[in-house]
């Protein structure tokens, strides 16, 4: 009981001792030790163990926040708790964990907060358990509460939410902290997963409402709970009405009783308006409440009713106050008519009429002329005033603009505004191409060109524009007078007139006017002359031109010569209508002679201008042979065996490169017969290599030749294993990869390559022929000769090549009244003869026997399923010569479907491979 033990009659000697650890218990030193004992003498080992210990606690609700538990406040289970190494465990459900057998020494405990729970002491907590020892780690959460509520609009104004009093919605409600909501369409809000705690609440009232109470208010969030804060709104109203002149004496605005613009309206708490031209006022934004509303009477009118008004204003809405006046006393009136002064002389005359819609504004406010351009001021105090009237859009002013009035007591005084249309000077710029001066049908306007318009007779320019795409040009907003109107002749042109300035008149007659252009543009002649390369008889990319070179021109008793650009390029401007020679003059020097024709007629025809004619001339070197053939091509010369200047005999020339075009050229060939050598390039094939091709000599000392290249073709295919013998590649036939495919063009072999994985290969750059493909394969036969002819017209070919595997007899089982196709699983066959085997069919019906020496065999339906009948038989005997491979089916019905006389059709056929 005190730990200690004896081993007694211990013989001399050495020994191991070791101690089982009980349960509970942990070592804190060795488990085994090793001691001699002497002859009559004794040995000590001892052995130190420690009792594990214990560590546990309880996760609770801290409803009170004082990181204690105290009456009344739960635990809080499937909470998970670790023990710092790994080591995990979940609180019950009263919130209590343990971690039991812990091995003394120090430990960091923590637990992982769960959702809607915050901690309010700490998460982890570091623990030294001594042997056998208990440590207690309790940890201290609080649920999480609920901020919620309401922002709606107070219409009662009584301070709370009444039945049909919505709520607001779309309005952002702030948490202290800065967390922010947006209120729903009900105007509800909600803020989840709140601390324990108080918190302010701040609601940013929207554009349109203000306040009822307060916009902020603080609330406290018990362990867990919800707390509420609604917030009061109102909308904003409108107090609007009309000042008016009660001319019938009756107090209400009938139709015949006009408004009375100007007049001060002043609202009780301070804001003041005055009534527009017709009358009306308007108040805005105004908070829901009681107001009282004051009108100040001008002088000249006295007060029809009341001049103070009490009224209310709901939340967002709209309260009328009226006023009316009477005239008093000495007052007259103001009148008169805007109108359109046609002839300008400053008076409206018979044929003049008014212009609606003008604005005049005096003192007393601003009218608008009816549509006969009239207006009139009523009741206007006697005095003197001014009139002004607003220019309207189109119009410039033939009278002052602004002009005195002097108004009797009971009189009447007028002022009458003149004013003008703003005329429009606009016009064509084209190319009279038939030279008529009108724009006919297909003459086009010439856009780009400057025009200018100067006032006469002072000559200040006062508008200048481009003309449009199309030839038009537009200067608006112009006052009546004379105007010139000038044009800048474009590159190019000519004016048949001579003059390119017109004079009009804008004003008098009519508020618009015309001035059109008619340009000629000259007849000309171009071309060039240039190297023809390919000689084509067309200027292709690249080609270039011969500068330097004479080109006339003769039409009648005249002749014109210009000299061709440093891109061979000519041109005779402003040539009259006519029929022309365009001729080459003398290349001598040039080191080129004509390839085409070296004069051309051109007829430029009569009654048109702008006609231009192009002559195109062509050239190659002088002692040079030209051609074309495939792109990339080798091209050389070869002597023909004649007498040449340099000495007898075959010269060779130098090869030449065919360029991308296909174009290629020997300059400086002395006159003779030569050997046109064509070397194709990879890939192609030419038909006749060598063309004989003469250069004669004398005068333009040129030869033409063209080959044709064809390129060259593929063969390609798949080797695979033909299982059915039906030498067609089907879907779960597998290619014979690996093996060696040669293409033979009779019995030489072309090229060789090598089948992959699939079974495929192709044979690349095959010259046009006829070709046999040949397989060398060790464990397979090849059962068909594949041929193939390549022509220019069919430059590819695919052979599938069938293979049967060496040594093999394969086959199939199938239901002869579907199909071969409908293959039948695991029907027994037998292999007797020269071996002995046993097979059954796969899934699709398909067998085989491999690994056979030559000989003859017989293959027999061993074990036939009793609803099937072999229409053909259930033995076939097969001759497996030199190892070959071959293939044989059985066709089965099932009996009730067996025919009473068989059709010799049906008898199963033998393939051999």
């Amino acid at each position: 009981i005190d730990g200690s033990y004896l081993f007694t009659s211990v013989v001399p000697g050495g020994y191991t001792l070791f101690v089982g650890v009980p349960t509970g218990y942990v070592s804190v030193g060795q488990t085994n030790n090793t001691v001699n004992v002497a002859s009559g003498g004794s040995a000590q080992a001892n052995f130190a163990l420690q009792a594990q210990g214990v560590i546990q606690g309880v996760v609770f609700d801290d409803r009170n926040g004082n990181n204690a538990q105290d009456s009344g406040e739960p635990g809080i289970g499937g909470v998970v708790i670790s023990q710092g190494n790994g080591v995990t465990t979940t609180s019950s459900v009263d919130g209590g964990y343990r971690f039991s057998n812990v091995n003394p020494g120090s430990y960091t405990i923590g637990l992982a907060v769960p959702a809607g729970f915050v901690a309010t002491g700490q998460t982890s907590r570091t623990v030294n358990v001594g042997s056998g020892g208990s440590a207690q780690v309790n940890f201290a959460l609080q649920a999480q509460g609920v901020i919620q509520g309401m922002v709606f609009d107070d219409r009662s104004g009584n301070g709370r939410q009444d039945n049909g009093e919505p709520g607001v919605g779309g309005v952002t409600v702030t948490r202290s902290g800065g967390q922010q909501v947006t209120t729903a369409g009900d105007g509800s809000y909600r803020f989840n997963a709140v601390g324990v705690g108080s918190h302010a609440v701040t609601v940013t009232v929207p554009a349109g409402y203000l306040a009822y109470s307060r916009a902020s208010r603080i609330v406290n969030v018990a362990n867990g709970s919800a707390a509420q804060a609604n917030f009061i709104l109102q909308a904003q109203g409108v107090i609007q009405g009309v000042v008016f002149d009660d001319r019938n004496f009756n107090g209400v605005k009938d139709g015949s009783d006009p408004g009375i613009g100007g007049v001060t309206i002043t609202r009780g708490d301070g804001p003041a308006t005055a009534t527009s031209l017709d009358g009306s006022y308007l108040f805005t934004d105004v908070v829901p409440g009681r107001y009282t509303l004051s009108i100040s009477v001008p002088a000249w009118y006295i007060a029809g009713s009341l001049t103070t008004r009490t009224l209310y204003v709901a939340s967002g809405g709209s309260s009328p106050a009226n006023f009316s006046l009477q005239a008093n006393g000495a007052i007259g009136a103001v009148e008169g008519v805007v109108y359109e002064d046609s002839d300008g002389n400053g008076q409206q005359d018979f044929n003049e009429p008014g212009i609606g819609g003008a604005i005049i504004t005096n003192p007393f406010g601003t009218v608008e002329t009816g549509i006969d351009g009239t207006y009139r001021y009523a009741n206007v105090p006697a005095g003197n005033y001014m009139l002004d009237v607003t220019l309207p859009t189109g119009y410039v002013a033939s009278t002052l603009l602004t002009q005195p009035v002097g108004v009797l007591s009971e009189g009447s005084s007028g002022a009458n505004f003149g004013l003008l249309i703003q005329s429009v000077i606009q016009g064509m710029v084209f190319a009279d191409s038939n030279g008529n001066g009108a724009q006919d049908s297909g003459e086009a306007g010439v856009s780009g060109v400057t025009v200018k318009l100067f006032s006469l007779p002072t000559e200040q320019l006062v508008d200048q524009r481009a003309t449009s795409v199309n030839g038009g040009y537009r200067s608006a907003a112009l006052a009546t007078g004379q105007y010139r109107v000038e044009i800048e002749t474009p590159v190019g042109y000519s004016i048949p007139t001579g003059s390119n300035s017109v004079l009009v008149w804008v004003g008098l007659i009519s508020s618009g006017a015309e001035a059109n252009f008619a340009l000629r543009l000259p007849n000309s002649i171009s071309g060039a002359l240039f190297v023809d390369q390919n000689d084509n008889t067309l200027r292709d990319a690249g080609e270039p031109g011969l500068a330097d070179v004479t080109i006339q021109l003769q039409g009648g008793a005249s002749t014109l010569n210009a000299v061709t650009a440093s891109d061979g390029s000519y041109l005779f401007s402003d040539v009259p209508s006519g029929m022309y020679s365009v001729a080459v003059g003398s290349l001598a020097g040039t080191g080129y002679v004509l390839s085409g024709l070296g004069d051309r007629l051109v007829n430029l025809p009569a009654g048109q201008n702008g006609t231009s004619a192009v002559a195109l001339f062509t050239v190659l070197p002088d002692q040079s042979l030209s051609g074309v053939t495939q792109p990339g091509s080798d091209v050389g010369l070869t002597g023909g065996g004649l007498v040449q200047s340099s000495g007898s005999g075959a010269v060779a020339i130098p090869s030449v490169r065919v360029n991308r075009l296909g174009v290629f050229q020997f300059l400086d060939v002395a006159p003779g017969t030569y050997n046109l050598v064509v070397t194709p390039p990879p890939g192609f094939t030419a038909p006749q290599q060598t063309i004989p091709v003469t250069i004669s000599g004398g005068g333009a000392r040129i030869a033409k030749s063209a080959t044709r290249l064809i390129a060259n073709g593929t063969i390609r295919g798949v080797l695979f294993e033909d299982v059915d013998g039906n030498q067609s590649a089907d879907s779960h036939e597998k290619g014979v990869g690996g093996v060696q495919v040669q293409l033979l063009a009779g019995s030489n072999v072309v090229q060789q390559v090598t089948a992959a994985s699939n079974g495929s290969y192709q044979f690349n750059n095959v010259p046009n022929g006829d070709y046999q493909v040949n397989v060398s394969a060790a464990q397979f036969v090849q059962t068909v000769v594949g041929a193939a002819t390549l022509t220019a017209e069919r430059p590819g070919a695919n052979l599938d090549v069938s293979m049967a595997r060496a040594g093999t007899i394969t086959g199939r089982v199938y239901r002869s009244d579907i199909g071969p196709a409908a293959g039948l699983e695991n029907i027994a066959l037998s292999l007797s003869g020269a071996a002995q085997q046993s097979t059954l069919t796969d899934a699709d019906g398909f067998f085989h026997f491999d690994g056979l020496a030559a000989g003859a065999y017989v293959v027999t339906l061993s074990q036939l399923p009793d609803i099937f009948f072999p229409i053909g038989g259930s033995i076939q005997n097969v001759d497996l010569a030199t190892v070959a491979g071959n293939g044989i089916n059985f066709g089965l019905v099932l009996r009730s479907n067996v025919p009473t006389a068989l059709d010799p059709g049906d008898e199963p056929t033998m393939v051999t491979r």
